[in-house]
């Protein structure tokens, strides 16, 4: 039996020179999460011992400076502290209340240190945009100050999340990263020194989405324009598990269920709150893996990105992205960050034959691909 525990990528480069940081986002797959009706083909896979095996020594294989992970359990927090600690890299971890599993950020300890932190809770987000249904997401930001031995680093907000999974909640998730740009743009504000902002995770859209679209200015075809109004008039969130994205509705003792609700938009289009909403911020978006199909074409889709970075059973598609946020009142032609190379996304023949979804011993021990930029600062 071989010992390789996870398929090696190598990194693809884009930009010549090399990266001073290198930023990676990872869905680990929350093992509470696990039900073998939903990974009934993955064997010993879907276990905690080989799993926990494999993510340690991917992580520390591709050795990141700036990591967030998503689906933590928070059972398992002593062994992911413990890989960081072994790593040189400081962190922390953030969990909704009612919650098994939650989001952790970390950066090398060496080159950072944490200067604050914030959370955000969409259910009690003050927004004007209104909400369908109460979901526990939450997002997780940091600030961080270079070291007195780097003191040429920029300092950094970070923040990170994992938006709420149902196929027909794509208002809600727009609803949502608006929640978060609006509170990364006010943290970013409370910090010195003009601070680079990265927004990491797992966004549960895919690049024709409409929060994708919204968060890049970009325009909003006939097909992402349906998919927002179907998104305003469904109300049947808590019903069924879900049908083309990876994660299960949770139950948790003494949880408030979900109460879905009809929106009242008021004489406004789903479409005219959002487009306001997303054009009174301050920021715009650029994506790292935008730029994928630049080294990669055969392995691309939707605006640059990759075309998957999960691969389960009931679902294939692009999910997780790296943000970088540029204040619009910075030079059009400016990009905040210089993309060095991208961590390269397995093709469909290297997954082996079907069935063939993730997680696969010596393949992947999530059913998310982590995502890994080296990068350097304009």
């Amino acid at each position: 039996m071989s010992n390789i525990s996870f398929l090696p990528r190598q990194l693809l480069p884009v930009e010549n020179g090399s990266g001073d940081l290198k930023i990676m986002t990872y869905n680990t797959l929350a093992q509470s999460l696990i039900r073998r009706s939903r990974y009934p083909t993955n064997g010993n896979a879907v276990k905690w011992g080989p799993r926990s095996k494999a993510l340690e020594e991917q992580i520390k294989a591709y050795s990141p400076d700036i990591l967030a992970l998503q689906e933590v359990d928070s059972a398992s927090l002593s062994f992911w502290n413990a890989i960081m600690e072994s790593m040189g890299l400081d962190g922390c971890f953030y969990c909704s209340p009612g919650k098994r599993h939650g989001l952790y950020l970390a950066w090398r300890k060496s080159l950072y240190q944490q200067h604050g932190k914030r959370t955000v809770t969409y259910d009690r987000s003050k927004l004007q945009i209104p909400r369908q249904v109460d979901t526990g997401n939450v997002g997780l930001l940091v600030s961080l100050k270079s070291t007195s031995s780097n003191a040429a680093l920029p300092p950094l907000v970070l923040a990170t999340t994992h938006l709420y999974w149902h196929p027909m909640a794509s208002f809600e998730r727009a609803r949502q990263l608006h929640g978060l740009f609006e509170a990364t743009q006010q943290f970013a504000k409370e910090v010195d020194g003009a601070p680079k902002l990265v927004v990491l995770g797992d966004f549960n859209f895919e690049p024709f989405d409409p929060p994708y679209l919204l968060a890049r200015g970009l325009h909003l075809n006939d097909r992402a324009t349906e998919i927002l109004q179907k998104s305003t008039t469904h109300s049947d969130f808590g019903a069924a598990p879900p049908i083309n994205l990876p994660e299960q509705p949770e139950v948790h003792v003494n949880a408030r269920p979900p109460v879905p609700t009809l929106l009242d938009l008021e004489n406004q289009s789903a479409l005219e709150i959002l487009q306001t909403a997303y054009a009174a911020l301050n920021v715009q978006v650029v994506s790292a893996y935008g730029r994928y199909h630049e080294v990669h074409p055969e392995n691309s889709g939707a605006n640059g990105e990759p075309r998957y970075t999960n691969w389960a059973d009931d679902f294939q598609g692009t999910l997780d992205y790296i943000f970088f946020l540029k204040w619009k009142h910075e030079p059009v032609e400016k990009d905040p960050v210089i993309i060095h190379e991208l961590l390269r996304i397995p093709e469909e023949a290297e997954l082996g034959p079907m069935p063939n979804s993730l997680p696969r011993r010596a393949l992947n021990p999530s059913d998310h691909f982590a995502l890994l930029a080296s990068v350097s600062w304009n």
